[in-house]
């Protein structure tokens, strides 16, 4: 990439309040990846503990039931991060593996909406970051708390709405977090039926 920003962790939202000599010093123990639009990031599979930072592009988390059905946990732009839960608590990822109260296990993935540049960092040298930085582990416990509080949106979605009304709520969610000015949001990719 011709771009100055692709191998900087500059504009990553977590990492703002820290100094440029901290950031290059992450800079320099990531490692540095471009993905092609729909390529995954993280497979079904991955047993990693890494932090991803998605310097340029876009990621989405999907999940899917056993029957294949796709369902979209989160658009992760430049600027963020995922991969955290499983660096914290050294656990599968919970967008590897898991069961709902029926039992049927989910897997999930994490791919490149386009092309993509990520920094991953180790789970050893996210774990010092946080030691070293309150500031940033005060962004990822209000990160932390922004999931669990849309999960308990979501499930009370899915608990006291029609589906043509889930639909509408989750539209209005996603046009939320992608505005493009004061009164317009826009989806990219557009959503499917599904």
């Amino acid at each position: 990439m011709t771009d100055g920003n692709a191998r900087s962790l500059a504009q990553i939202h977590l990492l703002e309040d820290l100094s440029a000599a901290e950031i290059g010093r992450l800079e320099q123990a990531c490692l540095w990846k471009t993905y092609a639009a729909q390529e995954q990031i993280i497979d079904r599979q991955s047993d990693t503990q890494d932090v991803y930072f998605v310097v340029t592009g876009a990621a989405r988390v999907v999940i899917y039931s056993l029957s294949g059905r796709e369902i979209t946990l989160d658009d992760v732009n430049a600027g963020g991060h995922f991969g955290d839960l499983a660096a914290i608590d050294g656990e599968p990822r919970s967008a590897s593996v898991m069961a709902l109260a029926d039992g049927e296990p989910r897997s999930a993935s994490v791919m490149a909406l386009r092309d993509t540049v990520i920094a991953s960092l180790s789970q050893e040298r996210f774990l010092q970051l946080l030691s070293e930085h309150f500031t940033v582990t005060l962004r990822l416990m209000r990160a932390l708390t922004r999931i669990v509080r849309t999960s308990t949106d979501l499930i009370m979605d899915l608990s006291t709405l029609a589906a043509n009304n889930r639909v509408q709520a989750d539209l209005l969610r996603l046009a939320r977090n992608n505005m493009v000015g004061d009164n317009r949001a826009e989806l990219k990719p557009i959503p499917v039926h599904g």
